[in-house]
């Protein structure tokens, strides 16, 4: 399956140079083992930046999860408390294969942009992803 998430700049950047492997959300996301994931930069970038394989996910206790992630995850220990702050279990994508892209601006496009991220299909991936690659 394949899905477009949002996420911040600083940290796409992070992951496209291989320091951030792994990324947390505060939701049970539906993303397995073997998905595309396709980045969206936020504002102010405000376009696709590349994919990357999910090599695996996790959801547990935000204690617990911390300790599996905190050298892993680019967050210091208060960024995470704050964004974990009202859930007492959290998310993570264990991040594989990274592939940089010139993506598209979504802005330019008839698609919209996920709050944190949404199901697309084939035929999007390789729109957002394969094309603006073919066009360098």
């Amino acid at each position: 399956m394949f899905y477009l998430m949002s996420i911040k700049p600083k940290f796409t950047e992070l992951i496209l140079k291989g320091r951030k492997t792994v990324e947390v959300r505060r939701t049970n996301m539906k993303i397995a083992s073997g998905d595309t994931v396709v980045m969206y930069a936020t504002k102010p970038v405000g376009k696709v930046v590349g994919y990357f394989v999910v090599k695996d996910t996790v959801w547990k206790e935000k204690n617990e999860l911390w300790h599996l992630i905190k050298n892993k995850s680019c967050l210091s220990n208060d960024e995470y408390s704050i964004y974990a702050l009202d859930n007492e279990m959290m998310f993570a994508i264990a991040i594989d294969s990274v592939t940089p892209v010139d993506g598209l601006t979504l802005d330019t496009m008839t698609k919209h942009v996920p709050q944190s991220y949404r199901k697309i299909s084939e035929s999007e991936y390789y729109e957002l992803c394969c094309m603006a690659q073919a066009r360098s």
